[in-house]
């Protein structure tokens, strides 16, 4: 953990979740923190290999709602299989030839695959790739991340097929990770595991685990105010940050975001914009804006709900969100990642907004 990934201790969701999952129960986690994809992936890994090694085909199955959130687990996974022999990570998501996903599986070999896709894609697969259908039999472990998002009307019908081409929930392990649990939740979770199950609540009964921690504020304007607020809360992050205002601005829909960045653009300003939205098409252009705004110190990144669950964007100083964002219970996953920034974080451990000065702001 220290030499791989730079934890010196677990993260709470870690120290809660290995011992459940190495133990191969089924598991609900309500609210992760930091370190959610090493609770499940390590933990798994292990269970894996207890359950007998040299086993090839696909053990594990990792589905998650944006193809930025499947790849940054992919990565993870990567690094971490590195330290074990005989198995491989594959990572399918939309926007890039499908066929190079078969390749990708097949020159795995005899090793063990933990497979990390969106459910477009997988879909995809399981209806025009011959044989990937067959190939699930051989999953016993399904992680489910985000799950209130794989609930919902966009991907609740991939989700449902997805989990009916899997083996029986009682010849599988089921993880699930949400940052709410609704009733849809709930029903899914009913149908996809087992009826015994062990649930891990990291809110501990507290409503809220943001403002003690980070600023907030909200500002409810008319339609054509919303401009104006937004320039205003960027500037206003700029005269605070200087050089180092690297701000997110979320959006109600990529089209929406697309238009802002354009006109951005052309107003002029000094901010490097970066932009990350259904509208772009090819997955390598949202790959190269995601990786160059990670690196960078500073910027506005453009985007919509494809950037507000569980991405790593280390050294963000402020998140706006334009509009009212998907109902959910408490602070949005970017605003509290911002929060456990601040709370300080593991060597290594990136967040969707860090810095000790983070704010979150929503006309």
């Amino acid at each position: 953990m220290r030499d791989g990934f730079g934890y010196e201790y677990q993260t709470p969701v870690q120290a809660c979740a290995f011992g459940p999952i190495a133990a191969g129960k089924d598991v609900i986690v309500r609210r992760t923190g930091a370190g959610k994809t090493l609770s499940f992936l390590l933990p798994a890994v292990e269970r894996l290999l207890g359950l007998g090694p040299g086993r090839g085909g696909i053990r594990l199955l990792a589905v998650s709602p944006v193809r930025e959130l499947s790849m940054q687990i992919f990565a993870e996974a990567e690094r971490l299989l590195s330290f074990y022999p005989g198995m491989r990570a594959v990572c399918m998501v939309g926007g890039l030839d499908w066929k190079e996903d078969k390749e990708a599986l097949d020159a795995a070999g005899a090793a063990s695959v933990l497979l990390v896709a969106t459910p477009g894609r997988l879909q995809t697969h399981i209806g025009k790739t011959e044989g990937f259908a067959a190939s699930l039999a051989e999953v016993q472990i399904l992680v489910l991340d985000e799950v209130d998002y794989l609930t919902s009307e966009i991907f609740r019908p991939a989700t449902e097929g997805i989990v009916s081409a899997l083996p029986a929930a009682v010849s599988r392990q089921s993880l699930f990770f949400s940052a709410t649990i609704s009733d849809e939740v709930t029903e899914l979770m009913k149908r996809t595991g087992s009826a015994e199950y062990e649930y891990i609540d990291m809110l501990k009964g507290c409503d809220a685990v943001v403002p003690s921690l980070i600023e907030q504020t909200y500002c409810v304007v008319a339609t054509e105010d919303m401009t104006r607020m937004l320039c205003r809360a960027i500037e206003e992050a700029r005269r605070r940050e200087a050089a180092s205002a690297k701000l997110v601005a979320i959006f109600m829909t990529g089209r929406i975001a697309a238009y802002y960045a354009e006109a951005f653009r052309k107003s002029g300003s000094e901010l490097a914009v970066f932009e990350i939205h259904a509208q772009i098409k090819k997955q390598e252009t949202r790959t190269e804006a995601s990786n160059q705004f990670r690196d960078a110190v500073s910027g506005i990144l453009f985007t919509s709900d494809v950037s507000s669950r569980g991405l790593d964007y280390p050294g963000v100083t402020d998140v706006i969100q334009m509009g009212a964002g998907r109902p959910i219970h408490g602070p949005s996953t970017s605003t509290a990642s911002a929060a456990r920034a601040v709370a300080g974080k593991p060597a290594g451990e990136s967040c969707s907004s860090t810095s000790s000065s983070g704010r979150s702001w929503s006309p």
